[in-house]
């Protein structure tokens, strides 16, 4: 019996350990983005996703074709043709982090989920799976809908 009580005591130690927050050194942040095969199709090939440290004013350029991009020196984030991603942290500064798409449309669109942006928060939990998450425009920044009006 002791051995067995041993075991388990063994086991939940490890599992313990495995989830203790740490710094981002050797952390990985993985994810699906559902609506990546109806998106990918209208991006420039010149687009990618990166990781972007969130700040009060966040920096952006628009290159001469007029898409932007959020000032980030964070890795790039590799995405598979069915939406999934995963991206190795590194040894990033405690901070809250996002994915943005870069170079993709005039505003740069982020990770959301459940309609609110997907946060990496460091020193944090990892691995960390976000699960389902949709790439959409910052509140504020969607380009306005004008309503089509009938003809008389």
């Amino acid at each position: 019996m002791s051995k067995w009580l041993a075991a388990v005591v063994g086991l939940a130690l490890i599992n313990i350990w495995s989830q203790v927050p740490v710094e981002a050194g050797g952390a990985a942040i993985s994810g699906v983005i559902v609506n990546w095969p109806r998106v990918k199709g209208k991006l420039p090939a010149s687009a990618y996703l990166q990781l972007v440290k969130k700040q009060e004013q966040l920096k952006s350029i628009t290159d001469k074709e007029g898409l932007a991009a959020l000032e980030s020196n964070l890795p790039r984030i590799p995405v598979h043709a069915s939406g999934g991603f995963r991206v190795n942290l590194g040894n990033l500064p405690p901070g809250e982090y996002f994915i943005a798409l870069q170079r993709g449309f005039a505003v740069a669109p982020i990770l959301v989920q459940d309609g609110k942006p997907v946060l990496i928060k460091i020193p944090g939990e990892f691995p960390l799976d976000v699960g389902s998450v949709m790439l959409e425009m910052p509140l504020g920044l969607a380009p306005r809908r004008h309503p089509l009006k009938g003809v008389k």
